[in-house]
C-alpha cells in the first residue's frame, strides 16, 4: 500500500495541487478512522483487505495504447480509491466473511484519467475476491454503445489474464457478449435501456459510466433495486462533468458534495470528486491537476490536455465548453457564448452588393410575429469557399420612436442610417419584404431561399407561386446543430465576412448557445428574452446550412471542413 500511504502524505502535507473536494475526500477517511475507535461505530478500515485488493489489481494488464501489455501499476490516487472501496468493512462479520462498508461509489474525474479502466479493475477485483455464487456483473448505460465500452475493456483484461493464469483460464470463459465463471455460475454483461434489458437484474456489481449523459435515473434505479438481496453489492457511478444541470447526474453530484462537506450523511456511499474550486479558471494550467490526477505523474496526458486547451482557444464557443466539461471537469450550464465579440469584429470587411453578384447565393428568411423584427439574409459563397453576408432587417413603425428606445436599442437611428427598413403600421408589412426578395432573385444567383416555417404559412405560398426556390429549414435542435457548429467554425477560421451592420452586431451579442446532453446545439436568446433578438444569427446559420443541402454539391461541406465537436 505504498501508493495509498504516499497519496495520503502528499495530500496532507500539501505536496500536490488538489481541489477542495479531493481534500475533503481524504479528510473524510481520517475522520472515519477516528470514528472507528468508538466501539459503537459500525465500520473499520482493514489494511490487509485494502492491500489484497490493490495487489490483485496488479495482475491485470493494459490492452491498448502505449502501455498495452504492461501490468497495471496503480497511481497513488487509484490505490486510495481501490483501498477505500475494499478496505472499509463492517466490524461485525456476516455470513462468515467480511462485509464491505460501501455499497455505492461516485467517481467524477476529467476525461482520459483512466476511469473506464479503473471501473473494469474494480469489477474484476469483486469477481476474484468476493466468490459470490451466481454473481451478476453489469456494465449499464442508456445506449448499447456506451455500455459496451467498459465491458469491452473488462473482456480484454480477462483475455490477457487467461493467458497469464492457467487456473483463471480454466474457470473464467469469454463469449462475444458475456464473461462467465463456470465454478461460481457468475456472469458479466453489458446492458442498456436502449436494448430494453435492464429490468429485473439482481446485480452483485454494477458499473454505470458517464452518468452525466443519462436523462433519467431509470438505469441507476433498476440496478440499485436489484441489489437489495445481495449482502455486499457494489455499484460504481462514474462520470465527467456535464453541461445539463437538469439531468440526474448533477443532482447526485450535489448530494455527494454535501456528504463531503458533512451537510448530509451516507455511510455506505464512497465519494471521489476531482474538480476545480469555485473561481478557478480553466486558463490557469497549474490548476489542471485538480481535475486530472493522472496528469500529476503522466506527462503524455499533460501534453494531451494542453493540445485540447489550445484547440478550445482557437475554437471558442462550443470548443470551450467541451474543454471545461471534459478536461477541466467543471459543470457548465447548458448555455454558453457562441461567437466572441472580438472574433466577430475581426470578420468585418468593406464590400458592396455589386462585388458579390457573380457568386452563388443562399437567401434565408425569418418571419416575425406581429410587432417583432423580420430578417431576410443573403449569404454568398466564392469558389474558394469564402462567405459574405448581406442582411436586410425590417421593423414596423410602431417600434420606432424618435424619443426613446425599444428593446433596449434605438431603432430610429438604425432606420435613419438605413441599416433597418421601416414598414408602416403596427406589424411588418410583408410587401416590403417581398419586394426585396424579388429584387434579389432578379439580381443574384440565388440557389435557394431557406425559411423558418414558423409564421410562414401565409407568406411562403406567394413566393412558391412565383417559382422561387423556397425550402423549409426546420428549427429543431437536431436539424440546427450541425450547421450551427459549421457556421461557428467558418467564422472562427476567418472565412466569413460581414459589412458591420449594427443591427447584426447587436444580435450576435444577444446569442447564447444551448447545448443538450447529446452535444447538439442551437442558437437561443440571452436573458430578458423578449427584448433580445437573434433573427440575423439564425438566418446566418440557415444560409451556411443551405449551401450544404444544395443537390449539386458533390461533397458535403461538413465532411470537407469538419465542425467543432462538443
Amino acid at each position: 500500500m505504498k501508493g495509498f500511504d504516499r497519496y495520503l502524505k502528499e495530500v496532507t502535507e500539501g505536496k500536490i495541487i488538489i481541489g477542495e473536494s479531493e481534500r475533503l475526500m481524504v479528510e473524510r477517511h481520517f475522520k472515519d478512522l477516528e470514528k472507528s475507535l468508538d466501539p459503537t461505530y459500525p465500520y473499520k478500515f482493514e489494511r490487509s483487505l485494502a492491500n489484497k485488493a490493490i495487489t490483485v489489481s496488479r495482475n491485470f494488464r493494459y490492452w491498448e495504447g502505449i502501455l498495452a501489455g504492461e501490468h497495471f501499476d496503480p497511481h497513488p490516487f487509484q490505490e486510495f480509491i481501490i483501498g477505500s472501496l475494499f478496505g472499509w468493512i463492517k466490524k461485525e462479520n456476516e455470513y462468515n466473511k467480511p462485509i464491505r462498508r460501501f455499497r455505492k461509489g461516485y467517481l467524477q474525474v476529467a476525461k482520459k484519467n483512466a476511469k473506464t479502466f479503473l471501473d473494469a479493475v474494480i469489477s474484476l477485483i469483486c469477481w476474484l475476491i468476493d466468490n459470490e455464487q451466481g454473481g451478476q456483473y453489469y456494465y449499464a448505460a442508456t445506449t448499447r454503445e456506451q455500455a459496451g465500452i467498459c465491458f469491452t475493456c473488462t473482456k480484454e483484461i480477462v483475455l490477457k489474464l487467461r493467458q497469464d493464469s492457467p487456473p483463471f483460464s480454466e474457470t473464467t470463459k469469454t463469449q462475444a457478449h458475456t464473461i462467465y465463471n463456470v465454478s461460481m455460475a457468475a456472469t458479466m454483461r453489458a446492458i442498456s435501456s436502449e436494448a430494453g434489458n435492464i429490468e429485473g437484474k439482481g446485480a452483485h456489481c454494477a458499473i454505470i459510466d458517464e452518468y452525466h449523459l443519462h436523462r433519467t435515473t431509470e438505469v441507476l434505479d433498476n440496478m440499485e433495486s436489484g441489489m437489495v438481496g445481495r449482502p455486499q453489492p457494489l455499484m460504481m457511478v462514474t462520470t465527467t462533468a456535464g453541461f445539463n444541470l437538469q439531468y440526474p447526474c448533477f443532482k447526485f453530484y450535489k448530494q455527494c458534495k454535501r456528504i463531503l462537506e458533512e451537510k448530509a450523511n451516507n455511510e455506505r456511499l464512497f465519494v471521489a470528486i476531482f474538480e476545480p474550486d469555485k473561481g478557478d479558471s480553466h486558463h490557469n494550467k497549474e490548476l489542471w491537476s485538480k481535475s486530472n490526477p493522472l496528469a500529476r505523474n503522466y506527462a503524455v496526458l499533460q501534453e494531451g490536455i494542453n493540445e485540447q486547451y489550445n484547440k478550445s482557444i482557437l475554437g471558442g464557443g462550443t470548443e470551450e465548453v467541451d474543454f471545461r466539461t471534459k478536461h477541466f471537469n467543471q459543470w457548465v450550464g447548458s448555455y454558453t457564448t457562441w461567437i466572441p465579440n472580438d472574433t466577430w469584429n475581426a470578420s468585418r470587411k468593406d464590400y458592396t452588393l455589386d462585388d458579390l453578384k457573380e457568386f452563388e447565393c443562399i437567401g434565408s428568411l425569418d418571419l416575425s410575429s406581429v410587432r417583432d423584427l423580420t430578417c431576410y439574409y443573403l449569404t454568398f459563397r466564392t469558389p474558394d469557399h469564402k462567405y459574405y453576408s448581406w442582411p436586410y432587417f425590417f421593423v414596423p413603425s410602431a417600434k420606432v420612436s424618435i424619443h426613446g428606445t425599444e428593446d433596449g436599442v434605438n431603432y430610429y437611428d438604425w432606420v435613419q442610417d438605413k441599416h433597418l427598413i421601416r414598414t408602416p403600421g403596427n406589424s411588418i408589412d410583408y410587401e416590403f419584404v417581398e419586394k426585396v426578395i424579388d429584387e434579389s432573385i432578379e439580381k443574384f444567383n440565388i440557389k435557394a431561399i431557406e425559411y423558418d416555417p414558423y409564421n410562414a404559412h401565409q407568406f411562403i405560398p406567394k413566393l412558391e407561386a412565383k417559382g422561387y426556390p423556397v425550402q423549409k429549414f426546420g428549427q429543431g435542435i437536431t436539424n440546427m446543430s450541425s450547421p450551427t457548429k459549421l457556421s461557428e467554425k467558418i467564422i472562427i477560421d476567418g472565412d466569413y465576412y460581414h459589412n458591420s451592420n449594427p443591427v447584426m452586431d447587436w444580435m450576435i451579442e444577444n446569442v447564447e448557445l444551448y447545448i443538450d446532453a447529446n452535444a447538439n446545439c442551437k442558437i437561443v436568446k440571452t436573458a430578458n428574452k423578449e427584448a433580445k433578438k437573434v433573427d440575423g444569427p439564425i438566418c446566418l446559420v440557415m444560409g451556411i446550412g443551405g449551401f450544404d443541402m444544395l443537390p449539386e454539391v458533390k461533397e458535403s461541406n461538413y465532411k470537407k471542413r469538419g465542425f467543432a465537436s462538443l
